[in-house]
């Protein structure tokens, strides 16, 4: 994932223009996401399906809100594997979320 992969145009379209606004936006992210994630490891670690699954939908919503599709995609990937109620899969897939999670964090620093 790079700063591109967020898409500043998208993000401004969709708020009108308001720069200062997406300021606001990226500094609450950039506080959340650590949050967001520690909650998704907190599940996968707990072995409960159902947390895991909500903790990678709120976390998927999140960065969706920033067009972060890799990023939404790995949590949408833990999400299903949460809802199937099958977490053997769960780990690996925390390690591409968590991968993708630090260059969404560095590609919100670029905006």
């Amino acid at each position: 994932m790079s700063a591109g992969t967020i898409d500043r145009e998208a993000l401004l379209a969709e708020l009108d223009g308001d720069g200062e606004l997406l300021a606001d936006l990226v500094e609450t992210m950039r506080d959340e996401a650590p949050k967001l994630l520690h909650e998704v490891r907190a599940a996968v670690d707990s072995g409960d399906a159902s947390r895991v699954a909500r903790a990678a939908h709120t976390l998927k919503g999140a960065v969706s809100n920033f067009a972060a599709r890799s990023v939404a995609d790995a949590a949408l990937q833990l999400e299903r594997i949460g809802r199937s109620g099958d977490l053997a899969s769960a780990k690996p897939a925390l390690a591409v979320l968590e991968t993708e999670m630090l260059e969404f964090e560095k590609a919100l620093g670029a905006l």
